[in-house]
């Protein structure tokens, strides 16, 4: 039987060096710590929260990093006000067994059941989380039925220890139960050497997660990979990647180096170099960067190519378009089989409002163009290089859009005065 209720406080020093935010709040690959612990209590079986906190001033951060689901109804009380004791054995009496989480730590779902499911058959008042070099973790179980008994040996500032001190001397029944140091287990985290220790577990045991799922990752030391990203096999990751915020990437596909992916949908079979994608998808066999960047909004349909130091924003690029180099495209619906030209550039925002560019299918724009939009060009249509295009190209017209090249004969001489010889 797993946990009914938990109790989690987020009292006392911030203990994260210099920072102003609050232990539980700092982050483990993207996810405060907070948010894992929460994670694993909620995946045990709590189904009601209650954070204990000192004013309230982070209680919608705090809020965020509960479970969706429960976050709404969590009860949120004052550390060291005089309602606290009675307010505790109201939200604990008589809800099978609560879990108190009394100081920051690393836990897994696995732990927690597996020590509740153990208290409720060993007829123990209390049982404490201890790993197995019999670090004190903070954590605890007890019966909600036993609540007001167990509440008689705490002190106002709930001091678990020395309560366990107490019953021990009245001959009380107590249990210890026992985990691995690490990843695996528990991973107390009270300072920023510990936050850091903690990190590098998290971070080995993710990756161990998707290599034993048939990804390769070169270096798990240096890649970040969030707890709700999903990678499919035979897919490399090499080092300095970055993938948060759920990510999906599909098989076959090498990711890296240095590379940061939020949000975003890669497809079987492609690549991302040293490229950036937020919020973006890509569909199969294609291939981005190096120094891409694909800011929100962004599709790049099958088969298509997005290469070196360009940009794309809220625009789909269609199947098999390629844009190679140095472009913006912005605010665009590209079709199929399109080629955009080097240092081309669709002209979206004119200071008030933004507008979309239509390139139609098979169409070929020319190196250096300016698309103003709103504009449409045709399938099939050309634009000359260095063009600047303002209204529509019919479908298999060439648009031209620049001045007459005129060639003034002796310019440089009448302007400027013959070179000294050297």
């Amino acid at each position: 039987m797993g946990c009914a209720r938990a109790v989690i406080w987020a009292v006392g020093s911030p203990a994260a060096g210099a920072s102003k935010n609050p232990l539980l709040l700092h982050e483990i690959l993207f996810q405060p710590l907070l948010r894992w612990i929460s994670g694993a209590l909620y995946a045990a079986g709590a189904r009601s929260f209650c954070v204990v906190r000192t004013g309230a001033a982070w209680d919608e951060r705090l809020r965020a990093c509960l479970p969706a689901a429960e976050a709404g109804d969590a009860v949120l009380l004052e550390a060291g006000s005089e309602t606290l004791r009675q307010d505790l054995l109201a939200f604990a009496a008589g809800a099978g067994v609560t879990v108190a989480v009394t100081r920051p730590l690393l836990v897994t779902a696995h732990a927690v059941e597996t020590m509740t499911t153990a208290h409720s058959g060993g007829g123990q008042l209390l049982t404490e989380l201890l790993t197995d070099d019999e670090h004190r973790t903070g954590l605890y179980c007890f019966a909600g039925a036993a609540a007001g008994r167990l509440f008689a040996f705490l002190d106002d500032r709930f001091d678990f220890t020395l309560a366990c001190l107490a019953m021990r001397e009245r001959g009380l029944p107590l249990g210890e139960f026992f985990v691995s140091d690490g990843a695996g287990g528990a991973v107390c985290v009270t300072t920023p050497p510990e936050l850091d220790a903690a990190r590098r577990a998290m971070q080995r045991a993710v990756a161990a997660r998707h290599m034993r799922r048939g990804v390769t990752i070169v270096d798990p030391d240096h890649t970040y990979i969030d707890a709700d990203t999903v990678i499919g096999r035979d897919t490399t990751i090499l080092p300095g990647v970055i993938l948060r915020d759920g990510c999906t990437v599909g098989e076959d596909c090498e990711i890296g180096p240095h590379t940061l992916l939020r949000a975003s949908e890669v497809g079987d079979g492609c690549a991302v170099i040293s490229s950036h994608l937020h919020e973006s998808r890509l569909g199969r066999g294609v291939r981005v960067g190096p120094f891409a960047y694909l800011r929100p909004g962004s599709v790049v349909e099958d088969g298509g190519k997005v290469g070196d130091f360009v940009e794309i924003k809220n625009a789909r690029v269609g199947a098999g378009s390629k844009i190679p180099h140095l472009s913006y495209v912005g605010d665009a619906d590209i079709g199929a089989g399109v080629n955009i030209g080097c240092g081309s550039i669709t002209v979206n925002y004119d200071g008030r409002v933004k507008r979309r560019t239509v390139v139609e299918d098979g169409a070929f724009i020319g190196c250096n163009t300016n698309l103003v939009a709103p504009v449409t060009v045709g399938k099939g249509a050309y634009t000359a290089a260095g063009s600047t295009v303002t209204d529509p190209v019919p479908p298999g017209a060439l648009a031209v859009a620049r001045t007459r090249q005129e060639n003034r004969e002796d310019w440089v001489a009448r302007r400027r005065p013959p070179r000294a010889e050297t």
